[in-house]
Formats: structure tokens, sequence, C-alpha cells
């Protein structure tokens, strides 16, 4: 699953590789567009995922996390580890250290400040440590420079994770390079 569809690319990606793949986003036109393409778009926020529990075994969230208030986000992340099968993947990208305050304009009616590209939440390494761990067991957590776009090293690992013929997901270990990859955490199921 990706949550947030974005450009389409990595369902583009997936679908070449041979892999089913689900993609909620709340805009209509986006998921108008994946399903003409043969693909299966939602329409969805990630606080209310349409889907059952236990039902994935990857989710993707790239340039996400940071287009969430605090109360979106928490709630979010709980409806990953819902749908999340046991030893699935929770895979994506955020903003590193981004000023919010460099990139906010002003509405020229009503004159609120906004962020241009809609960020709400800037991430350090140990503020998205310790969110991700209360939902969790974080494989790896990086930070970089995109030369483009993050989204292409998530398809980049997805790619290999889907050729480890026989590895449990819950035991992949890769070198990922600029993002989150993160276990199941099964303590929440006790």
């Amino acid at each position: 699953m990706n949550i947030g569809v974005g450009s389409g690319y990595l369902e583009e990606i997936i679908k070449q590789a041979g892999w089913e793949i689900y993609s909620p986003d709340p805009n209509e036109k986006t998921i108008n567009r994946l399903n003409e393409e043969g693909m299966k778009g939602y329409i969805g926020y990630i606080e209310h995922i349409p889907f059952h529990d236990e039902m994935f075994d990857i989710v993707v969230a790239s340039e996400l996390l940071e287009h969430l208030d605090d109360k979106q986000r928490l709630m979010g992340l709980s409806e990953i580890v819902r749908i999340l099968k046991r030893g699935g993947l929770f895979i994506g990208t955020v903003r590193y250290k981004e000023t919010l305050v460099d990139n906010e304009a002003v509405c020229p009616k009503c004159g609120e400040k906004f962020h241009r590209w809609g960020r709400k939440k800037s991430f350090n390494i140990n503020e998205l440590r310790k969110e991700l761990s209360s939902f969790f067991v974080i494989t790896e957590l990086k930070r970089t420079v995109f030369r483009n776009t993050g989204i292409n090293y998530v398809v980049r690992d997805l790619l290999m994770v889907k050729n480890l013929v026989g590895a449990r997901l819950s035991d992949v270990s890769l070198d990922l390079v600029g993002y989150f990859m993160c276990d199941y955490r099964e303590l929440l199921m006790m």
C-alpha cells in the first residue's frame, strides 16, 4: 500500500514489477486517473484507511507525515499498525530539519499564514525515532539529501525486498538511505 499517491510514480513502478498495490489518497482526480490506468486507487485519508486489519505486507508513506498535524499523524500511524500484517514493513520519507518559516506564505485575501507546500511539521532524527518507536520497531533511520525525490529510494528498496525470495519481511535489513523502515511492533498486539 502507498498512502498519498502524489504523481503516481510509485504505483506505476510497482505495477511494472508485478506487485499489486492499493493507494488511498484524498484527491478524487488522482484516484480516478489511477483507476483508469488499471491500478487500485481509493479515496481516503491516513486517519481512516478504508481496509481490513492486517491486510498489507508493506505500507509506504513517502513525504506525507510532515503534512499532518499531531493528531492526524498519530491517528495515521495507528491506522498503519492496524492494516499492517505481523512481520510487515512500514517504509517512508520525511523532510529533515526543514525551517518551515522559510517557505511561509500569506493569503492575500485573509492574511492567514501557511506553508506554501502544506507542511506542518519538521522532523529531526530524535523526534522521528521517538514518534515511530511508539508504534514500530525501527529497522533503519537515516538522513540524507535527496537528489530528486525520496521515492526513488523507496522504489529501489521495495524491489530489493521483492527479490529476497524466502526471506521473512521481519528479517529483512537493507541499507536504506534517507528514510525510515520499521517492523511491525508485536508488543501492541499483546
